[in-house]
């Protein structure tokens, strides 16, 4: 069982909680692509990825990384923008 738990934790770091949508997720503790975190959290990849940090959404690019440690709170949402062509 020992090794079996170690696999889980992969080379990385240890799995650690993090929230998104309001349900919890086990992920490693690592640097993650933004890209990567979504598809990790079940994330669609269409949707837009925002971290509440002090109470604040902020939100995060598809080509940046963040270092999770465990506790973050992630919000997923329809990316917004203008869907008109000028017209």
């Amino acid at each position: 069982m020992t090794d079996q738990k170690k696999d889980e934790k992969g080379e990385h770091g240890n799995l650690v909680e993090v929230m998104i949508d309001s349900r919890k997720v086990s992920i490693q503790s690592k640097e993650w692509h933004i890209a990567e975190l979504k598809k990790e959290l079940g994330v669609d990849p269409a949707k837009e990825l925002e971290q509440v940090i002090d109470g604040k959404l902020t939100p995060l690019a598809d080509d940046a990384k963040i270092h999770i440690r465990g506790g973050e709170v992630f919000v997923s949402h329809v990316k917004s923008g203008s869907s008109s062509n000028g017209i």
